[in-house]
C-alpha cells in the first residue's frame, strides 16, 4: 500500500514469517492427517498391511524434521526482525500487532503441547486439552472477534 507507514511494513513482514511458521507446523503432520482422513473413510482400513493410508505416516519421518526446523528457522526471522527507527502508532499498526501476538501463540501451540504432556503425565488428563490447546483456541477466537471489529471500524 502506499499510505503505510514502515512500522507497519515491518509488522506485515512479522505477520508472514510466524504464518509461514504455522505453515510449517502443518507441512510436518501433514501424513498423519492425510493418513487419518483415509483411513476413516475407507471401510476395513485397520493396520499397514491391509490399507495404504495407514503407511503414510512413515513419511512423518521425513516431514517432521523438515516441517519442525523449518518452522523454527521462519518463527526466528519472524521474531528477530529489525525494528525500524519510526515507530508512530496508527490504528492500523496496533491492529497488526494484535494479529502478530495470536499467530505467536498459535505457533507456539506444539511447545504448549509437550509442556502439558510434562505436566499432566498422560494424554488422557482432563486437564490435557485445555493446557495443550487452550491459547491457541483462545488466540483463534480473538483473531475471530478482532476480524468483526476491524469490519466495524471502517467507513
Amino acid at each position: 500500500m502506499k499510505n503505510e507507514t514502515p512500522f507497519e511494513v515491518y509488522l506485515k513482514h512479522r505477520i508472514l514469517f510466524v504464518s509461514l511458521a504455522i505453515g510449517a507446523q502443518a507441512l510436518a503432520i501433514s501424513p498423519f492427517i492425510v493418513g487419518a482422513i483415509g483411513s476413516a473413510l475407507t471401510p476395513g482400513c485397520t493396520n499397514e498391511g491391509n490399507c495404504s493410508w495407514v503407511a503414510l505416516g512413515w513419511f512423518g519421518m521425513l516431514t517432521i524434521p523438515v516441517g519442525g526446523i523449518s518452522s523454527l528457522v521462519l518463527f526466528i526471522l519472524g521474531i528477530t526482525n529489525r525494528k525500524p527507527e519510526d515507530k508512530t502508532p496508527t490504528l492500523k499498526s496496533s491492529i497488526l500487532q494484535r494479529v502478530l501476538w495470536c499467530l505467536i501463540a498459535i505457533a507456539l501451540t506444539p511447545v504448549f503441547f509437550v509442556m502439558a504432556v510434562f505436566i499432566t503425565g498422560d494424554l488422557s488428563s482432563t486437564a490435557f486439552p485445555l493446557l495443550a490447546f487452550g491459547p491457541a483456541c483462545a488466540a483463534l477466537t480473538y483473531l475471530i472477534v478482532l476480524s468483526f471489529q476491524n469490519r466495524m471500524i471502517k467507513p
